[in-house]
């Protein structure tokens, strides 16, 4: 590298440039710290962090829905901590004084390391709840698939046989 004294030429012809826009009266030729951009590249915005919350309309009446399951997959373009949300699968089981509301859930788990997951049910009505429920643990094992199943148990007069329900999901995800 050629040196100009003791500075490295193109140092010392970058100074002389900003010198000359400063002296010409160019305050263009300056680059203030204000001025530089800095980006990461394209936002993945379905990549999470956890906790993601998620919801989904649960529209079930009991004479026509009672033992059939009811898969979603809608949620499995979004990531929470390299976890995927697969599935959730509902079917309703009615009895004399309450009804059982199953739940089944299925994860994936991409390349990364070991997740345990916690998944949060809130079944809500207009606003009000009236039903919860809690999926504890899913071994969520690296490129590997991971399962869980609970039971929310409401209420026949909570119950609205052909309102428009909706599930709302805590999902947390932690390295295990």
């Amino acid at each position: 590298m050629k040196r100009i004294g003791s500075i490295p030429r193109r140092i010392a012809l970058a100074a002389g440039l900003v010198a000359v826009g400063v002296l010409a009266g160019g305050p263009q030729a300056v680059v203030r710290a204000a001025d530089i951009k800095v980006t990461q590249g394209p936002a993945q915005e379905k990549a999470m962090f956890s906790p993601i919350f998620l919801e989904m309309p649960l529209e079930v009446n009991l004479e026509t829905s009672k033992g059939t399951w009811i898969n979603v997959d809608d949620f499995d373009a979004w990531t929470c901590d390299f976890v995927h949300l697969r599935r959730i699968a509902t079917r309703i089981v009615p009895r004399k004084d309450h009804v059982d509301l199953e739940i089944r859930a299925l994860t994936f788990t991409e390349a990364s390391r070991d997740k345990a997951v916690r998944l949060a049910f809130h079944l809500v009505h207009d606003e009000v709840l009236i039903g919860e429920a809690e999926i504890k643990h899913i071994e969520a094992e690296e490129k590997k698939r991971g399962y869980g199943t609970v039971t929310m148990s409401i209420p026949r007069e909570a119950w609205q046989a052909v309102a428009s329900l909706v599930m709302k999901i805590d999902f947390y995800v932690t390295n295990d």
